[in-house]
């Protein structure tokens, strides 16, 4: 694991880390994402990247985050923990207004539809993501007044 790796890591979870990467990292991510021209984003590579671009609910215009995931029997699990924050993404009230969006991946677009991951099945997932981030963990213990929207983005 690289430098980078290990101090993302280790800062990963500490609120003044978090109050500066939520900011920072979606426009870091989209401007080395396109200037490698997809190759890789600006995450380390041991936290997979992709770009969703949903619907707007309320503007009907297309809204595109950056999201780390896991991959699961060929769909893409993607979380909603908005870093913590005590407030739902507003990627995930897309989603459930219009499920159908658009990932992309390695410079490769690809058509989804978005499901709730069941909750008999998040268990597993969330050590998935606990493996490949474990700010996760802390993420999680701070989000008390909402449910985590668990979401598995399937091809079309």
């Amino acid at each position: 694991m690289s430098i980078y790796s290990r101090f993302l890591r280790a800062v990963g979870e500490r609120r003044w880390f978090v109050a500066v990467a939520s900011r920072v990292a979606p426009r870091l991510d989209r401007l080395v994402y396109r200037a490698t021209r997809g190759r890789r984003p600006a995450t380390p590579p041991s936290v997979p990247t992709l770009f969703l671009t949903t619907t707007g609910r309320r503007t009907g215009e297309p809204r595109t985050v950056a999201l780390s995931y896991v991959e699961d029997g060929g769909a893409y699990i993607v979380v909603g923990t908005n870093w913590g924050r005590r407030s739902t993404p507003d990627w995930t009230l897309n989603l459930e207004a219009n499920p159908r969006a658009m990932i992309e991946m390695a410079g490769e677009q690809i058509l989804i539809d978005a499901h709730a991951v069941a909750p008999d099945e998040q268990v597993a997932i969330w050590e998935a993501f606990h493996a490949m981030w474990p700010p996760y963990a802390a993420y999680r213990r701070r989000v008390t007044s909402r449910t985590i929207k668990m979401l598995r983005l399937v091809k079309r």
